[in-house]
């Protein structure tokens, strides 16, 4: 089966709550940063995407997916001026923006990418992707943002590969004319790995 890394910079909520014994914990939800939208996942899958007119279905929800989705690039690229109905003139931004990730099935309310090794939830204590053994100076580090780099290990699955494209019509409260396009892998994410700005690997971890 062929298996492929998906790297990508994220930033972290962390806590150093065991300085005596150094180690640095980066919990579950540090590494669900992001959501597709509902709009992105319709255009994706649903009516008039391109799967959809090839005659391939996918389940998704508009809710709650098993998926990892990257932080969105987004990037000004004009402007023009703008008037609404009663005559309210704006500066309408244009806005390219780009959405990518890894979709793996549908998913509920309940679900996520740890699922499959998700202790008891404990308020005191949320739930732990990674327990690194560093010294507090470098957990300081780490706790920098772009310090940490997370990569995911996937199994890519027919249809393999699925983009479509949105766009957010400009308000005079929001001035903004956004197209974004999606793209997204199709596959079972099989595990995570966290390495630190060099290249070192901290840690791994199975979500399946």
């Amino acid at each position: 089966m062929i298996k492929s890394w998906s790297r990508g910079n994220f930033q972290l909520e962390m806590g150093l709550p065991h300085a005596d014994t150094q180690t640095l914990i980066v919990a579950t939800y540090a590494l669900s940063n992001t959501s597709i939208s509902r709009d992105e996942l319709s255009a994706i899958f649903g009516y008039g995407s391109d799967l959809e007119k090839g005659g391939i279905h996918i389940e998704y929800s508009l809710l709650d997916n098993v998926a990892w989705s990257l932080p969105r690039r987004s990037e000004n690229v004009g402007t023009y001026p703008g008037q609404n109905a009663f005559g309210a003139m704006v500066e309408v931004v244009k806005q390219a923006q780009l959405s990518r990730g890894v979709f793996e099935r549908e998913g509920s309310h309940d679900e996520n990418l740890w699922s499959a090794k998700q202790p008891a939830y404990d308020k005191d204590a949320p739930p732990v992707a990674f327990a690194i053994q560093v010294t507090p100076a470098d957990a300081k580090l780490l706790k920098k943002p772009g310090q940490l780099r997370a990569a995911f290990l996937i199994a890519p699955v027919p249809p393999y590969y699925a983009s479509g494209t949105t766009t957010s019509a400009p308000t005079v409260n929001a001035p903004i004319d956004r197209t974004t396009n999606a793209k997204y892998i199709i596959g079972d994410i099989q595990g995570a790995a966290l390495y630190d700005a060099d290249g070192r690997l901290l840690g791994t971890r199975a979500t399946r």
